[in-house]
């Protein structure tokens, strides 16, 4: 029996029309839904591509969505996706495609908005939490040395695993020196800061 991560594979090809931080899209080339979005079928459960891809190489928080940085729904590239919040993804939403600039507030329903406004300053400040540079020098440390996985690293650091994986392959604290001799298992290309 094939691997399921092959027969994920077979069913992608790259983009010639589509890029993301200078890499490719990976697209989706078995069945869409009316939206673009690739479906798959795995272990009796109807998932949709991108989130497939990204839970297999990073997992999925729990109550979080998995957003495209690239605005390709066929997109299945995990370096183009990232966790985050049904508001981030509505943010990410290209303003030609919004319909208005206020569609982040008019699309979240009333009860949402009175859950987010009776929220704590700190748990709203915790998703734009701010690393320190021992901080990150401790998670590289813990990453390349020890393992660490991206997302028990978020939890303990109170972050995003992009925010960490980010930190670990240097694409953000580039001033904080990388760790000698410690060759990274993720992709080094050029990405938003």
């Amino acid at each position: 029996m094939q691997h399921p991560m092959a027969r994920f594979l077979a069913k992608t090809v790259a983009s010639t029309t589509h890029t993301w931080g200078g890499t490719a899209c990976l697209e989706w080339t078995a069945y869409r839904d009316r939206l673009g979005y690739g479906r798959l079928g795995f272990l009796g459960r109807d998932w949709r591509a991108h989130r497939w891809s990204f839970d297999a190489v990073f997992g999925i928080p729990a109550g979080l969505n998995v957003n495209h940085r690239c605005d390709n729904p066929a997109c299945v590239n995990p370096d183009h996706l990232y966790a985050g919040t049904q508001l981030e993804n509505m943010h990410d939403i290209p303003p030609d495609r919004r319909g208005s600039a206020a569609v982040p507030a008019a699309v979240m329903s009333e009860r949402a908005r009175r859950r987010e406004a009776r929220k704590p300053l700190a748990v709203k400040a915790q998703a734009k939490a701010v690393l320190s540079e021992v901080q990150v020098q401790t998670i590289r440390r813990l990453y390349h040395r020890w393992g660490a996985g991206l997302s028990s690293l978020a939890r303990s650091f109170g972050v995003t695993p992009t925010c960490i994986r980010l930190a670990v392959k240097g694409a953000t604290w580039r001033h904080v020196p990388a760790m000698r001799g410690a060759a990274t298992p993720l992709s080094a290309g050029p990405g938003p800061a």
